[in-house]
């Protein structure tokens, strides 16, 4: 049985270049995902915080979706990224995008591992 390939690269732009070299080598199970440090995309609409209404600073300052019971709020407040002061957006530092391959023989997860690298993946 073949091996699933992950890789990391560090733009969504490199990703793509990888995934379309692999379909146009055949590979048919390409796929490319954003890697958040939260489970939450974020927020999804736009809020008044003066108006008194903020289940937490978490969800104000990073999107958070968290109950103001949870007791991971005051751990996400407290993470560099909720003073705005820090880069990434909330997303992995280093590389955040996932290009996971699934090559139809331990071969093809050679030549597959091959292209990735040659797009600036990481294996």
């Amino acid at each position: 049985m073949a091996r699933n390939i992950l890789a990391y690269f560090r733009s969504t732009t490199q990703a793509e270049k990888a995934a379309s070299a692999l379909r146009k080598e055949g590979y048919d199970e390409v796929q490319i995902a954003r890697v958040h440090r939260y489970a939450d995309d974020g927020i999804d609409h736009v809020f008044n915080p003066t108006s008194g209404r903020i289940t937490s600073l978490a969800k104000l300052t990073l999107g958070a979706d968290v109950d103001a019971e949870e007791d991971v709020g005051p751990l996400l407040a407290a993470d560099p990224a909720a003073s705005g002061w820090a880069t990434g957006g909330g997303l992995v530092d280093g590389p955040s995008v996932l290009l996971t391959v699934v090559p139809p023989s331990d071969e093809a997860a050679d030549h597959a591992e091959a292209i990735i690298r040659y797009h600036g993946g990481w294996v």
